[in-house]
């Protein structure tokens, strides 16, 4: 049997290719306080700077076993560089958390040239091209990278207000669409980036749209997925956590080749049963229950469950709090390790 490299293996099972045993790589991360303290590089650092934020990226391979690296993980970015005032603590686990809005009106929705010389972009994608260049010295570029970015929906939903964007979305729904485009010139154009730096995947993360009814959701944000995806020139997946049953249905329509789903919220077999073979199934060990408070042997034990009954690519349920054990997020990929010599006699 051939055995490909984990980049290789992301990248065919999300084109729909068989390889012929479970893929290694675990593409969905967030850095946690043990490996923080590993690579002695810690928020808010990890936020803004490209050396603290590089050797983060990395310890998901160097110490999680985990055969990926995504980046980055902040989910306020987009956010804060359109104008929305964040709060930055002096933690060593915090994230940049959200503010304040930076627009009143739809009509104000706009981002200038200068757009990625704001707030943390600058350092994204020299940390991605740092990875990119010790991935290829030192894992013969075997390593995936994902870039990770905020979706349209989020990130006008706080760009915007809450209440607002659904509104809008249900009573001015030529207004909504508008605004959304030009969110959606920004992610393609951050996308891109992330890709020309080093990035080899993308991973669009809208966890606001699972708020959505079906109509709204199928008429107004799918169209604008399509687009997104039509304009990369790489293999790509969905996160939106949540109760997503309202909407789930529609996403093979996005054009995003998997989806990253939020167990025990949705089942795995009622995700397996809708998407049938329009999209890789991604996920879902449970971030709280299972990796943050359980055992090594809970998570092992999901894991197979998992790998059993037919998700395609292991991955957390969400991003990861930071205060999960190293030895949990090790368990996942001693779990694919064992699965694959158990059933196919691989040893890697």
């Amino acid at each position: 049997m051939k055995i490909f490299s984990p980049k290789e293996e992301l990248t065919k099972i999300l084109k729909g290719e068989s390889i012929g045993y479970f893929p290694r790589s675990i593409p969905v991360f967030g850095p946690i306080v043990d490996i923080m303290k590993l690579t002695d590089s810690y928020f808010p650092d990890g936020n803004y700077k490209e050396e603290p934020m590089s050797r983060l990226a990395l310890g998901a391979h160097e110490y999680g076993n985990w055969n990926a690296i995504m980046m980055p993980w902040a989910s306020t970015i987009e956010m804060e560089a359109l104008g929305c005032k964040v709060t930055i603590k002096d933690d060593i686990a915090e994230y940049p958390l959200w503010k304040s809005c930076a627009f009143n009106d739809l009509d104000e929705v706009s981002f200038g040239k200068d757009i990625f010389k704001k707030g943390s972009f600058p350092a994204i994608f020299n940390a991605i091209k740092i990875v990119r260049e010790k991935i290829v010295n030192k894992y013969s570029d075997k390593i995936p990278i994902v870039g990770m970015f905020q979706g349209p929906f989020t990130i006008l939903s706080y760009s915007l207000g809450f209440d607002k964007m659904f509104k809008y979305m249900i009573k001015e729904t030529e207004k909504a669409s508008k605004a959304l485009n030009i969110i959606s010139e920004l992610n393609i154009k951050y996308a891109s980036k992330m890709l020309n730096c080093g990035a080899d995947l993308l991973l669009m993360s809208d966890p606001v749209a699972e708020g959505l009814g079906r109509k709204e959701f199928e008429g107004i944000l799918v169209p604008i997925y399509k687009k997104i995806n039509q304009s990369l020139e790489s293999e790509s997946f969905i996160h939106i956590c949540g109760k997503t049953s309202r909407i789930i249905k529609s996403l093979p329509e996005s054009g995003f080749k998997g989806y990253s789903f939020d167990y025990p919220k949705l089942s795995l077999d009622f995700v397996k049963e809708t998407l049938g073979n329009k999209m890789k199934v991604i996920g879902s060990v449970p971030t709280v229950t299972h990796l943050l408070e359980g055992t090594k042997e809970e998570v092992v034990d999901i894991s197979n469950y998992m790998m059993e009954n037919g998700t395609d690519i292991l991955a957390p349920s969400c991003g990861l709090p930071q205060y999960t054990p190293l030895e949990n997020i090790k368990a996942m990929a001693e779990a694919i390790a064992n699965y694959n010599k158990k059933n196919y006699g691989i040893e890697f």
